[in-house]
């Protein structure tokens, strides 16, 4: 017999009594202990994150018509998600805006702060030289006239799959070239990277990875590319593709789920039932569209043959622009009978609004709607475009940016790994100029007001300080 009031979290008499080995781990993380604690302990993990993950694949979505797989796709179907995105007008206008918004920013590197600890002649040298390198890679990938579009290409497809599928996956190739960096010295062959290649998120069938954490445990991907028949035939197959050779780049992740979180995913029931009514509603102006005519017979007066005829070939003949007339036989019932298309097209103008509604706030555009849809002002709209618009800039930063930057980071690891096995990585940081919206009125006049105040003076220091606030370029030296 089972009791129904049990404590689902009550230990059996086995589990409360814990061995003298589990008892020892534990005790050697604790510092009031009697002897020294095992510090090379915390070099490892001893828990893990919980994620419920099965050989390769998450299972965090309790909609089975949104499992992970169904939602990106697995192999040829491009899956859920990115059919949603590819036929909702509503849904593409809410990729599109921070897409081109961020794509055609101004972007920039610039150098890299140097902390306290790395004060020295030697660090600042280093940091000039990756400086330098990464100068060579950015003069690449934003070169005109490039196949593959360069950086904006590489962004777009960033924002793109990381919004609508949840992650962005590339492949990192390179070229080896000759440079002089600031250090004085020609490289005669340093590895300068490409943008990184698309991997479908629909391709990876499985993330392989070992240990406690599935990102700090990532060993690679088993990508599934039978659908990619080429000219002579042959197809893309099973390749298990390296960790160290692909850039990921999740949007709004879990820690420890790899498959990160659709722009749509919680807008996908309102979605569906959008297309619902829309379907339902060309439907019926389809059938009913332009109205429906009847003819009732006077039932003491009855239509001939000839005049039943002569009505039906009318009738046949209407057209739209077309008067239409009918000329009935003698009799005293007879009519014809209009119903009119407002009679019988569905209208589903409120649901529909409703959904959109719906849809709007889970992907950041409910903006969109105001006075729109008969709320608040078109004044009101513009401020609460400004509103919007401010997640452009967590887009910007953790989305486009890192795609960057982590890229950076990869290569310099690779082409100078005895600086950055002494921790003298320096990286530095991508910034645009347009994402973000000031009101450079209002700035103008405080600063105004200030000087008249007497309270900020003219100098250098404070016309670079002003520089960057405006998002404007500054010229300053690698050791500022």
């Amino acid at each position: 017999m089972v009791n129904i009031n049990a404590d689902p979290f009550q230990l059996s008499p086995e589990e409360i009594q814990l061995s003298e080995d589990v008892v020892n781990q534990i005790v050697c993380y604790e510092s009031d202990t009697e002897e020294d604690p095992d510090l090379k302990g915390y070099t490892r993990q001893v828990g893990s994150t919980g994620m419920p993950f099965s050989y390769g694949r998450t299972h965090l979505q309790s909609n089975r018509a949104l499992t992970p797989i169904k939602a990106r796709g697995l192999g040829a179907d491009v899956g859920e998600m990115w059919r949603l995105a590819q036929s909702m007008g509503i849904v593409q206008q809410s990729l599109y805006d921070p897409i081109a918004s961020i794509c055609a920013a101004p972007w920039r590197i610039e150098a890299p702060p140097l902390s306290p600890i790395f004060r020295t002649p030697e660090a600042e040298a280093i940091r000039q030289k990756h400086l330098r390198y990464c100068q060579w890679i950015w003069a690449d990938w934003t070169s005109r006239g490039r196949e593959d579009r360069g950086l904006v290409g590489y962004l777009g497809d960033v924002l793109r799959f990381a919004l609508t599928c949840g992650f962005y996956l590339g492949e990192l190739t390179g070229y080896f070239r000759s440079v002089t960096l600031d250090d004085g010295a020609t490289y005669q062959a340093v590895l300068l990277p490409n943008p990184p290649r698309l991997r479908a998120p629909w391709s990876v069938d499985q993330w392989i990875w070992q240990g406690p954490d599935p990102l700090t445990g990532m060993i690679g991907i088993k990508q599934r590319a039978l659908q990619q028949i080429d000219s002579k035939g042959q197809t893309g197959g099973y390749p298990f593709v390296p960790w160290r050779k692909l850039v990921h780049v999740p949007f709004f992740p879990i820690s420890g789920n790899p498959d990160g979180t659709s722009l749509l995913r919680s807008s996908w029931a309102p979605l569906k039932m959008l297309q619902k009514f829309l379907q339902i509603s060309a439907l019926s102006a389809e059938v009913n569209g332009v109205g429906f005519i009847s003819v009732h017979q006077d039932p003491q007066n009855p239509f001939t043959e000839a005049d039943q005829q002569r009505i039906i070939t009318q009738l046949k003949n209407y057209q739209g622009s077309q008067v239409p007339f009918c000329v009935l036989p003698p009799g005293l019932n007879h009519k014809i009978v209009w119903t009119t298309p407002s009679s019988t097209v569905a209208n589903f103008s409120s649901q529909i609004a409703d959904c959109e509604r719906q849809v709007s706030w889970g992907i950041n555009t409910s903006h969109k709607l105001v006075a729109v849809q008969g709320h608040g002002s078109f004044a009101a709209r513009k401020q609460a475009g400004e509103e919007g618009k401010a997640g452009w800039g967590y887009l910007a930063r953790t989305v486009a940016a890192y795609a960057v930057e982590v890229v950076f980071r990869r290569f310099l690891e690779l082409n100078f790994p005895q600086d950055c096995a002494r921790g003298l990585i320096f990286i530095p940081a991508v910034t645009d100029l347009a994402v973000e919206t000031r009101d450079h009125q209002s700035f103008s006049s405080t600063l105004a007001t200030l000087a008249g105040a007497g309270l900020i003076s003219p100098s250098g220091e404070l016309e670079n300080a002003l520089k960057r606030a405006l998002k404007l370029p500054v010229e300053e030296s690698v050791s500022d």
